[in-house]
C-alpha cells in the first residue's frame, strides 16, 4: 500500500502477530503489537522459542526503522507469552529499550488496563470509562495500554474519531486492528489514522495522559501539558459518552490558561477565533463524540482543583479483577466534580491516595479543602512532601452528601505531593482536593 504521508511501511500479519510502522514528515512513530491466539502453555517448547524469537526480531526491526528515520521507538506490547520472559526483558534492557516491557502488571512498562477491545461502541466506551481515572499511572515509559484500535471497521465516523482521538490524547500505545491491506480503500480511515496533530499528542515527549478536570453534564473535560511542563500550550479534550449531543461551556482559566486564548481543532486541522479566558467558550460535542484542541494562552495559571481521578495509590492493582477486593478502586459517582471517587481507602498504608503534581508558583501557605463522601465518622492522616502534618477527621454520616475538611499547609515552589492515608482504619470516599491562597 502506498500513501504520500508514508515514507516507509512494513506489515507482518498472520494469526499471531502484526506490526505497523509509519513516518510523517521528519518524525517517525510506531504502531505495533504482538499477540498470540494460541495458549503458550499448550504449545511445544520449540514453538514457544519460535514465538519468542519472532517477537525479538520484530522488536529489533521496528526499533531500527524508527531510529533510521530520526524517531524514537515508543512501543506498546500485549504479551501472553510466559516462557523466557526474563531473558527477553534482559536482552531488551541491554539493547537500551528499557521503556519496552513484557510485563502486563500495573507496575512495569506499558500495562494492559483492560480485556480485549471489540469493534463495538460499547467496548470503546467501557475502555475509556476505565482509563479516565488512570492518568496518574502514566509516566515516561509507563503507558496505559487501552488495547487494539478498531478504527475503520464498522463503527460510525464520529465513534472512530473518538476512538483514535482519545487513544492519542491518553498516550495509549497505538495498535491498528483493521486489515492493513484494505486501508487504501478507506481514505477517511487512513486520513484519521495519519492525522499528524493527533499522533503528535500521542508521541509528545512529556509522555503525559490527559487528566480529567471536570465533568459537565455527561461530558468529561480533560487537559494535559504538551512540549513543556507548565507551559502556555496545552491539549484539551471534551468527551461525550452519552447518546445525545451536548454543549459544554469551556472555562480555560479552570484549565490553567489565562489572557487571550487561541484554539486549534485537531480534527478539522483549523484555528478558531481567539477569545478571552475570562469568557466561557461554548463547544458542542455530538453523541459518542469528542473534540480535541490545542490551546495556547498568554499566561499560565495555578491549578485550583485536583480530582480523585488524577490521584495515585500504591494499593491500586488495575482495572482487571483482583484476588483482593479490599484494595483502592476508582468508582463513577454522579455527584463528583470529575465524575469519580477513590474508594476502599485505608486499613493498609499502601491503600493511600496521593496527588503528586500539586504545582504552585512560590513558597507559602495554602488552604487545602478535601471533599469526601462518608456514611460514618472516619479519620485520615495528611502528609505533605513526605512529612506528616496532621490527622483529619471526616465527621459526615451521610454518604449521599458531599462534605469537606480544611487544613492550612506550607507548600514549596514547584511540584508538591499531598498524601492521605490511614494504616489502621478505613477512610472516606475521596472526591478531590482544592488548593486556595491562605491569608498572609
Amino acid at each position: 500500500m502506498e500513501h504520500p504521508m508514508f515514507s516507509h511501511f512494513f506489515c507482518v500479519e498472520s494469526s499471531f502477530s502484526v506490526i505497523f510502522y509509519g513516518r510523517i514528515g521528519e518524525k517517525a512513530y510506531i504502531c505495533s503489537g504482538f499477540y498470540t491466539l494460541l495458549s503458550m502453555k499448550r504449545t511445544s517448547k520449540t514453538l514457544q522459542r519460535c514465538f519468542c524469537a519472532l517477537f525479538l526480531w520484530l522488536t529489533v526491526l521496528s526499533a531500527a526503522c524508527a531510529r533510521k528515520n530520526g524517531g524514537t521507538p515508543l512501543m506498546g506490547w500485549r504479551m501472553v507469552l510466559d516462557p523466557a520472559q526474563t531473558a527477553q526483558q534482559a536482552a531488551l534492557n541491554k539493547a537500551g529499550y528499557r521503556h519496552v516491557s513484557l510485563d502486563d502488571t500495573f507496575s512495569e512498562g506499558s500495562r494492559l488496563i483492560t480485556y480485549d477491545s471489540d469493534d463495538l461502541w460499547s467496548s470503546v466506551k467501557r475502555i475509556l470509562a476505565g482509563n479516565l481515572c488512570l492518568s496518574a499511572y502514566c509516566t515516561g515509559g509507563h503507558f496505559n495500554d487501552m488495547n487494539t484500535l478498531e478504527v475503520g471497521r464498522s463503527m460510525s465516523s464520529v465513534e472512530d474519531e473518538t476512538h483514535f482521538g482519545m487513544w492519542c490524547l491518553m498516550s495509549s500505545p497505538l495498535i491498528i486492528g483493521d486489515d492493513l491491506t484494505s486501508l487504501a480503500d478507506k481514505p477517511a480511515t487512513l486520513l484519521l489514522l495519519t492525522n499528524p496533530d493527533l499522533i503528535a499528542l500521542n508521541q509528545d515527549p512529556l509522555h503525559l495522559q490527559a487528566e480529567v478536570y471536570q465533568k459537565e453534564g455527561e461530558c468529561f473535560i480533560l487537559a494535559k501539558d504538551i512540549q513543556k511542563f507548565q507551559g502556555r500550550k496545552r491539549a484539551i479534550g471534551i468527551y461525550n459518552p452519552s447518546d445525545t449531543d451536548c454543549t459544554v461551556n469551556l472555562n480555560l482559566e479552570a484549565l490553567e490558561l489565562g489572557g487571550s486564548i487561541q484554539l486549534y481543532d485537531c480534527f478539522t486541522r483549523s484555528a478558531e477565533a481567539s477569545f478571552s479566558s475570562s469568557e466561557t467558550h461554548p463547544v458542542t460535542v455530538p453523541a459518542h463524540g469528542c473534540r480535541i484542541f490545542l490551546a495556547k494562552g498568554q499566561t499560565r495559571l495555578e491549578r485550583k482543583y485536583y480530582g480523585a481521578a488524577c490521584a495515585w495509590s500504591a494499593g491500586f492493582q488495575g482495572l482487571l479483577p483482583s484476588e483482593d477486593d479490599a484494595v483502592t478502586t476508582y468508582e463513577p459517582h454522579a455527584s463528583s466534580r470529575c465524575g469519580y471517587v477513590a474508594s476502599h481507602l485505608g486499613k493498609r498504608a499502601e491503600d493511600d491516595l496521593q496527588w503528586r503534581n500539586i504545582f504552585v508558583n512560590k513558597d507559602g501557605k495554602r488552604w487545602l479543602t478535601i471533599s469526601y463522601f462518608s456514611s460514618e465518622p472516619l479519620e485520615m492522616l495528611l502528609e505533605v512532601n513526605g512529612q506528616l502534618v496532621t490527622k483529619l477527621k471526616a465527621t459526615s454520616r451521610n454518604i449521599l452528601r458531599r462534605s469537606r475538611v480544611m487544613v492550612e499547609v506550607a507548600l514549596l515552589k514547584g511540584n508538591n505531593t499531598i498524601r492521605l492515608f490511614n494504616p489502621s482504619g478505613a477512610m472516606p470516599n475521596i472526591e478531590g482536593l482544592e488548593v486556595g491562597e491562605a491569608e498572609e
